[in-house]
C-alpha cells in the first residue's frame, strides 16, 4: 500500500501531537508553522509515522482536515515548503498546483502552443523564411541533406524535416 494511502488511515490525534512537537510558531508574521525536523533536499519537511516517511505538510493536512485522495497534491497557499499549518494547505490536482505557482510567478507561465512563436520569430531560430525556401528548392535540385545542412550550419535531420513539411 502506498504511504499516501496509509497516511489516511492513521490515528489523527497522535499524528497531530507528533506534528505539534516538531514545529516552530515563533519568528514569522505570516502564521506559518515551520517544520523543525528533517527537511528533504526539495525543501519539504519529512515525518516518520508508523514506520513510514511522509511529507510533513501532507501529514498535517490529514491530521487536522482529513484524508487526501492519493492522486491529489497538498499545495501551499503560503509558498513556504517547510510550513505545516493546515490552514495554509489546500488540496488540488497537479494542474491546480502548477497554475497556482504560475499565478504567483514561481514558475514560467503556461503558454498554449498556438500562442508560441514559430519559424523565424522563435528566439532560437537559425533560419529565415528565405533560407527555408532555398532548402526546399535544393531538394528539387537533387542535393543531399548532409550537403544542405552544412551550407546552413544545421543538422541534416532538420533539413529532412523541412523537406517533409514537419518543420516550418
Amino acid at each position: 500500500m502506498k504511504p499516501s494511502v496509509m497516511l489516511n488511515r492513521v490515528n489523527r490525534r497522535l499524528l497531530r501531537m507528533k506534528i505539534l512537537e516538531n514545529v516552530s510558531f515563533a519568528s514569522n508574521s505570516n502564521g506559518c508553522w515551520i517544520w523543525q525536523r528533517e527537511i528533504a533536499t526539495n525543501g519539504y519537511g519529512r515525518i516518520y509515522f508508523d514506520g513510514i516517511k511522509h511529507n510533513a505538510h501532507r501529514a498535517a493536512y490529514v491530521a487536522w482536515k482529513g484524508p487526501i485522495n492519493p492522486r491529489l497534491e497538498a499545495c501551499h497557499k503560503c509558498d513556504v515548503r517547510a510550513c505545516v499549518n493546515p490552514d495554509h494547505i489546500f488540496i488540488g490536482s497537479r494542474s491546480d498546483n502548477m497554475m497556482d505557482a504560475s499565478k504567483k510567478k514561481r514558475i514560467a507561465p503556461y503558454t498554449h502552443p498556438e500562442n508560441m512563436h514559430h519559424g523565424e520569430k522563435h528566439w532560437k531560430a537559425k533560419l529565415s523564411l528565405e533560407d527555408v525556401s532555398i532548402i526546399r528548392k535544393r531538394k528539387t535540385e537533387g542535393c543531399k541533406a548532409t550537403d544542405v545542412a552544412k551550407e546552413f550550419a544545421i543538422h541534416d535531420t532538420h533539413v529532412r524535416r523541412i523537406w517533409r513539411n514537419e518543420h516550418w
